[in-house]
């Protein structure tokens, strides 16, 4: 087995390979993980751990993706390529085909079963890339938590200390930003949940002391309580502005419960129930209401925020974001707040899979894997895959509808029927051609030789390039604004390189979760699934677009080589002195660096735009399955990456645009007509398929119309001579 049969055959081992990885992972998973709705846990606990491991993860399917998708678009172009029975009937009906390229355009002229072949193959790629990059991902925790306004004076008397003890420690707080731990020692036994207060039912025994509550067990106190009497828990101090922005956000996973601090102290007034007033009194009992919120996920983010004066102020509409920037104090209910204490929590982070996806994964790898070894094993038909192919066979047997038009470019067959030659008529030394011409100098076949340097933009169309160009721009200049927008959000306070790198690249956090994307149960993880991989198919698209202008170029390259040098032939199939081909027809300097750059911004898209799952946490720390919530997160330090090696990527291939071709031949493009026109050597050059060939004018090779003579170009192992600029060649 040689020629494309074998570059197949290794494209099926390479699918074979990850398909073997991708049934082990799911079988694995399955039996190894039990799933909830499809949806299972490999991992539970640190969020840096889920993190890393999901990008190494990530790293892993994508260059498995890019070594199966790879193995799949080989096969496509080997299908799409065009036999020589199929060249010859486009050329019979006016029409050419495309060699050497990744061609779209060809499968309306391949044969039926190859077709479905390519259509099969082209096919599963589709969930490939929606899909493949979300069967891990990680999940961050959120918690419903309370906010309280409480006095002043109230966390001057409750004892912040290691020990469970009750009792009551008298002189201030210092307002630092260190985390302390608390074990609170005043009590709070009230709750009225219906009126949105707390109550703190107030005792005096002694004038001038600060009121201090009857002793109840634990189980009597409610949610407040466990605010400030849960042994070990941490509180930090915040300022008002640090504290709207730690709690601003949709999400918050590394803290909970917060006392809003008011200016105003109590001060214990037996005449007074509204807790202001003088001192002194006697042993009496009364109650002071405080406001409360309670805070869930699925309500929207910073409801209490919202009954600021900041936040709603002479708006109609809440503004976060303006709350956020007040840096002294803000109005809550009334209640002037001048800082905060906040309750610190562990984050709570896993890294789940969805079998689901697996499963289709596998079940489009093994399709592929069926393509290529029907492909590899029983095509019997030879395509000619690339520009030595097509050399090959027309050397070998020239194609009379081409004959007498070696100068012929695609330049002169845009936009016209490919002209079709008659049989040769007796005795005459011209061919005779039957054309249908659009253009003034299309109307006979002598051509008048007329260099000119050509850079490589010309190797495509002026609409390819335009189009490629307009997209990768198009692309890049989306990307950046919503980079810009990525920067917008208030709650990432350092946004220098460095602190968007401290965010994590990759990493689900709270500051990076899309806020408007978000969707409950098994539909709407599907559907948060195509939307965060949405732009894994264009990338796809733009990749395709790029790499079609690359080799585009590389062929022109190759093509004008043959006038410059004399070189064998390169082949799918080497015979004699032929040579054997590279990555189809990208030499593996290129081909290579492409298809590393290719599985980079797929990666690195992976890592900015990704499937997200936020899971609810109550004040007990259990999960609330009903508001798990599937979300798009983003990370700004990894589509700053996308928007550099996209950039660099449309450079490179700008620069290679404005070099210049160091020979000149008739612009043949990918066009099968121009290549057939150049590949009628002299009679007597058997075998020259076989031997070095150059392009060239044949000495004593022409047509004599009795005023001029009339020359011939033609790939040839015999001598040749550069054409006269001015002579008429056919």
């Amino acid at each position: 087995m040689n020629g494309y049969h074998f570059g197949v055959l290794c494209c099926a081992w390479t699918s074979g390979l990850v398909l073997l990885l991708n049934i082990t992972a799911t079988i694995w998973a399955a039996t190894t993980w039990s799933t909830e709705g499809g949806i299972g846990t490999l991992q539970k606990g640190n969020c840096k751990h889920s993190s890393n491991l999901g990008f190494w993860i990530h790293l892993m399917i994508n260059i498995l993706s890019t070594a199966l998708l790879g193995a799949s678009n080989y096969t496509m172009q080997c299908l799409a390529s065009p036999t020589r029975s199929e060249i010859d009937k486009a050329h019979q009906r006016g029409s050419s085909v495309d060699i050497g390229l990744p061609s779209v355009r060809n499968f309306w002229s391949i044969a039926r079963h190859r077709k479905v072949l390519w259509g099969l193959l082209a096919l599963t790629t589709v969930p490939l890339h929606l899909l493949w990059n979300s069967a891990v991902f990680v999940s961050l925790a959120t918690r419903d938590y309370s906010a309280y306004v409480v006095p002043n004076d109230f966390p001057q008397h409750y004892t912040f200390a290691s020990a469970d003890t009750y009792g009551v420690m008298a002189g201030p707080y210092s307002n630092s930003s260190s985390a302390y731990n608390a074990t609170p020692t005043g009590v709070l036994n009230n709750f009225n949940e219906s009126s949105q207060y707390w109550s703190a039912n107030i005792s005096n025994t002694t004038s001038n002391e600060f009121p201090v509550a009857d002793d109840i067990g634990l189980s009597q106190i409610p949610n407040i309580s466990r605010t400030f009497l849960s042994p070990g828990s941490r509180f930090e101090y915040l300022s008002v502005q640090d504290c709207l922005r730690k709690y601003i956000g949709p999400i918050i996973s590394d803290r909970a419960d917060v006392l809003l601090v008011s200016s105003q102290n109590y001060t214990f007034s037996p005449e007074n129930d509204n807790g202001t007033g003088g001192t002194g009194g006697t042993d009496t009992q009364f109650s002071i209401n405080f406001p409360y919120y309670d805070q869930v996920y699925d309500g929207g983010a910073g409801q209490w925020i919202c009954s600021s004066d900041q936040a709603v102020g002479d708006h109609s509409v809440c503004d976060l974001q303006r709350a956020a920037q007040k840096p002294n104090s803000t109005v809550i209910s009334a209640w002037d707040i001048h800082y905060c204490w906040s309750r610190l929590e562990e984050e709570h982070c896993q890294l789940q899979y969805s079998l689901l996806i697996m499963i289709v994964v596998s079940i489009c790898n093994a399709v592929k894997l069926g393509c290529m070894v029907r492909i590899a094993w029983r095509q019997d038909s030879e395509p000619l895959i690339t520009l030595g192919d097509a050399l090959v066979s027309f050397l070998n047997l020239p194609d009379k509808t081409t004959s007498g038009r070696c100068l012929a470019s695609t330049d002169h067959l845009n936009n016209r029927k490919v002209p079709i030659s008659s049989q040769y008529s007796g005795e005459s030394t011209r061919a005779k051609i039957s054309i249908e011409s659009r253009g003034p100098d299309f109307d006979s076949m002598e051509m008048e030789w007329l260099p000119e340097r050509r850079f490589y933009f010309g190797s495509a169309r002026k609409g390819i390039w335009v189009s490629c160009i307009c997209l990768c721009l198009a692309c890049l200049t989306i990307t950046s604004a919503l980079l810009g927008k990525g920067l917008q959000n208030f709650n990432i306070v350092d946004k220098s390189l460095h602190g968007l790198w401290t965010l994590g690249f990759g990493t689900v956090t709270p500051q990076s979760t899309i806020a408007p994307i978000k969707f409950k149960g098994s539909w709407g993880l599907l559907l948060t699934v195509l939307v965060s991989n949405l732009p894994q198919v264009l990338l796809s698209l733009v990749y395709l677009s790029y790499n079609n202008l690359f080799t585009s170029m590389l062929l022109a390259q190759e093509w004008n080589g043959y006038a410059s040098h004399r070189k064998t032939l390169r082949v799918t199939s080497p015979f004699g002195e032929q040579r054997s081909t590279y990555w189809l027809q990208l030499p593996y300097r290129y081909s290579v660096p492409l298809l590393i750059a290719s599985a980079a911004l797929h990666w690195l898209l992976s890592q900015s735009v990704f499937l997200a799952r936020v899971i609810v946490l109550d004040d007990m720390d259990a999960e609330v399955p009903d508001e798990t919530v599937s979300t798009c997160g983003y990370s700004n330090i990894a589509i700053i990456f996308v928007i550099g090696l996209g950039s660099l990527l449309v450079l490179i291939l700008l620069g290679f645009g404005f070099r210049q071709y160091k020979a000149i031949m008739p612009l043949a493009r990918s066009c099968s007509f121009t290549i057939s026109a150049a590949c009628h050597p002299p009679e007597l050059d058997t075998d020259a398929a076989l031997k070095p060939v150059k392009w060239g004018a044949v000495e004593g090779s022409g047509f004599d119309d009795g005023a001029n003579q009339i020359g011939h170009c033609a790939f040839t192992s015999f001598e040749v001579l550069k054409p006269v600029e001015g002579r008429l060649y056919a």
